[in-house]
Order: C-alpha cells, then structure tokens, then sequence
C-alpha cells in the first residue's frame, strides 16, 4: 500500500525536524508536478503528429506521380 505524504511527513519528522520535513516533501511534490505529462499537455503533440501523416500522404501521392512521369 503506497505511503500517505501524512504517512511519509510523520516518519520523516523525528529523523529530519518538522521545518525540513515539510521542506523535502514540498519539494519532492513541486519536482513531481514538473515531471508529469498530463492529457492537456499531448494536444499540441497528436496535432503535429497528424499533420506529419497528412505532409507523408503528400509525398506519397507526389512520389507515385513523379514515378508515372519516369515511366513515360
């Protein structure tokens, strides 16, 4: 069962002093919170991506085009 920040602040505390514990564990959530890749954050990437498949149909159409003006 995971650990409650709670949990973590309480066996932290007698180890540590309270200032530093709430210190770590704020800064362990701030590092965290930057390291998450949340839904919104895939938009902008599933659009690029999409216009990268529509730009290779594209070439593909141009390249069979060019390949029928080869062949003549």
């Amino acid at each position: 069962m995971p650990l409650s920040p709670v949990d973590l602040y309480e066996q932290l505390k007698p180890h540590l002093g309270e200032n530093e514990t709430k210190a770590l564990i704020e800064y362990v959530d701030e590092k965290i919170k930057g390291e998450v890749v949340i839904k919104e954050d895939l938009v902008p990437i599933k659009e690029d991506i999409q216009l990268l498949r529509e730009d290779i149909q594209l070439l593909k159409k141009d390249m069979l085009l060019l390949k029928a003006d080869l062949e003549k």
